[in-house]
């Protein structure tokens, strides 16, 4: 589920408990949990490939146009492991 093996180290580890209570009484925090904030890093890095392809439509020199595409692979599988 969210946040996975790294929620259940937060939970489970108790030098991160005074700071977990912290961030839920911090109104900075808006009351998300860790949940959400092990969750929000990943669904921004799931949107660098669409941004990549955005900025290769865009992209008119065709050298310019194959390097974004090999860093689109590269990212394509970084992301598939």
């Amino acid at each position: 589920g969210a946040g996975g093996p790294y929620l259940v180290y937060a939970i489970n580890n108790s030098s991160l408990t005074s700071p977990l209570q912290w961030c839920n009484r911090d109104p900075r925090c808006k009351k998300l949990q860790l949940t959400d904030l092990l969750v929000a890093p990943v669904q921004h890095i799931m949107k660098v490939p669409l941004i990549l392809r955005d900025i290769e439509g865009r992209t008119e020199d065709p050298q310019e146009r194959a390097v974004v595409r090999e860093i689109i692979e590269a990212e394509e599988h970084s992301l598939s492991k």
